[in-house]
């Protein structure tokens, strides 16, 4: 796929074609196979494409400069916590709204001389606001959506390319901008756009060009709920039904079972308190699965975007 060619634009005028996509999940499967890793397709901002056996499946989520190009954040970030065990964690890296990735284009697009054939463009960055991390590390938006912030850092990282040539082909694949503007005005888009990233000092260099750099890192886990409870004997009601493992047992095992699972979960801190329990849990799905002794587990699994 030729990304210079503005025919090879969605109709939403996005980069994200399908048949981009398609071409990604063969290059990935051709050059990075192993029998434990699998690629599918989803949209991260619609739950109808998530499969159902993906929902409290993994224990880990990463996701590398995506989340930028979703435009329904709160969709995406409440779609992997449902794909996240309890206690899952997610790790993202993805360009704020003080990127110059961000700022450069849209300063160029402003300009007159450009602003007359991007009028009607249709945005397809959505930089995380940087407003939304608070001094103290929270996160208005990932704590609306079930998450507690662990870690947040702005990251400078610089990276080169061997031309100028090689670095605009790069640089072509991700700017929806060229979809609106005349093909014979694209390369002059193009040069103006690395004269002012240059101004910027987001690229230095004449030979080996280098990008300069600032990236948004957050290591989130899942938030914890603690749930008030006015008896054991309700604690007890509650959980049964949300135990699996009870149509492996004898019925007249059932009882001690969940007596143990009670007295373990004490141990653990995942129930305190006596005359008002109160069970400390987090906000997800379970997700089970049963080995060859009957016995369940969950499984150490993740997933990279």
């Amino acid at each position: 796929m030729d990304t210079r060619k503005p025919q090879q634009y969605s109709q939403n005028r996005s980069f994200q074609h399908s048949e981009g996509v398609e071409a990604l999940q063969n290059y990935a499967r051709t050059n990075n196979s192993s029998p434990n890793v699998r690629y599918h397709v989803a949209d991260a901002a619609d739950p109808s494409t998530i499969k159902p056996e993906w929902r409290g499946a993994f224990s880990k989520v990463v996701s590398t400069f995506v989340l930028h190009w979703v435009k329904d954040k709160p969709t995406a970030l409440n779609m992997l916590n449902s794909c996240l065990k309890p206690g899952g964690e997610i790790v993202f890296l993805c360009v704020s709204d003080k990127s110059k990735f961000h700022e450069v284009p849209l300063e160029l697009s402003s300009l007159p001389k450009w602003s007359v054939y991007l009028k009607d463009a249709v945005p397809a960055v959505f930089p995380w606001p940087s407003c939304d991390i608070t001094a103290e590390h929270r996160s208005s938006l990932l704590e609306a959506c079930g998450f507690e912030v662990i870690a947040c850092d702005i990251k400078k990282h610089q990276y080169s390319w061997k031309s100028k040539d090689q670095f605009k082909i790069s640089l072509r694949s991700v700017l929806p901008h060229l979809s609106y503007i005349p093909e014979d005005k694209q390369e002059e888009f193009m040069d103006d756009l690395i004269k002012l990233a240059e101004e910027r000092h987001w690229i230095t260099g004449d030979e080996v060009p280098t990008i300069h750099e600032s990236y948004l890192v957050i290591a989130c886990d899942i938030k914890k709920y603690p749930h008030c409870y006015i008896s054991r004997d309700q604690v007890r009601g509650v959980i049964r039904p949300t135990l699996p493992h009870l149509s492996y047992l004898p019925e007249d095992k059932q009882e001690e079972f969940v007596d143990e699972l009670i007295k373990m979960a004490e141990k653990r801190h995942w129930i305190t308190g006596e005359e008002a329990p109160t069970v400390h849990e987090v906000l997800g799905v379970h997700g089970y699965s049963r080995s060859k002794d009957m016995s369940f587990k969950t499984q150490p699994t993740a997933v990279s975007f």
